[in-house]
């Protein structure tokens, strides 16, 4: 087969992967958050009062931030799975979600006494943060990549990382519900930094497991 054929082969068939690959990421979804939400109701626990409480500015927020952060995520994940997508859209609603944090840190340290911001932002539970977010990432982001196979990313690491930011996300968005911690401040650096640990994990995963 000659290589212009070859190319024009490809490119015919790229239009099909998209169903797939979405299919896969929603199976890969639907089965991986019945675990990480048994994890939750066994092995933690959610925050006693939590709907009472939900639509607190604070507590509200950090669900708006996680779950904006994984829509985000996923557009970015369904983009560039499939060679040659341009993911500029997705990459500015990832930097909006991030902007959003930002301005919600900006609002605390106005609200907040200075002397306070220090409290506030290293909190009393950082470490079961940043491990129970990863803790409850980990099905997900096994059952992602597992489902990504079935894409052809320009870029595996990216690709993994991507799938990894999903997972992070969820992670995240589970862990909310039992944290009692409520500043942006601690948001910001404690859950990004759960975040930002499995999607690089991601990343170095994806990097060997999504070449094509």
């Amino acid at each position: 087969m000659k290589t212009d054929d070859l190319i024009a082969a490809m490119a015919a068939d790229l239009p099909t992967r998209t169903t797939p690959v979405s299919r896969a990421v929603m199976i890969a979804l639907g089965l991986s958050l019945p675990v990480t939400l048994a994890i939750l109701a066994f092995a933690v626990h959610v925050r006693p009062g939590l709907l009472g409480m939900l639509f607190e500015p604070r507590i509200l927020f950090k669900f708006v931030f996680t779950l904006s952060l994984l829509a985000a995520a996923y557009w970015l994940t369904m983009r560039i799975t499939r060679p040659g997508i341009d993911a500029g859209p997705a990459r500015l609603a990832l930097a909006g979600v991030f902007a959003l944090l930002l301005g919600a840190v900006a609002i605390e340290l106005t609200t907040l006494p200075a002397g306070a911001w220090g409290r506030a932002m290293i909190g009393t539970y950082a470490l079961p943060c940043v491990v129970l977010i990863t803790v409850f990432s980990a099905a997900p982001l096994a059952a992602l990549l597992y489902a990504l196979k079935s894409g052809a990313p320009d870029s595996p690491a990216l690709a993994g990382a991507a799938a990894g930011l999903v997972a992070g996300s969820i992670g995240a968005a589970v862990y909310a519900t039992h944290c009692i911690e409520d500043s942006p401040l601690f948001l910001a650096l404690w859950y990004t930094i759960g975040i930002s640990a499995v999607t690089l994990l991601g990343a170095a995963i994806g990097r060997h497991t999504l070449k094509w």
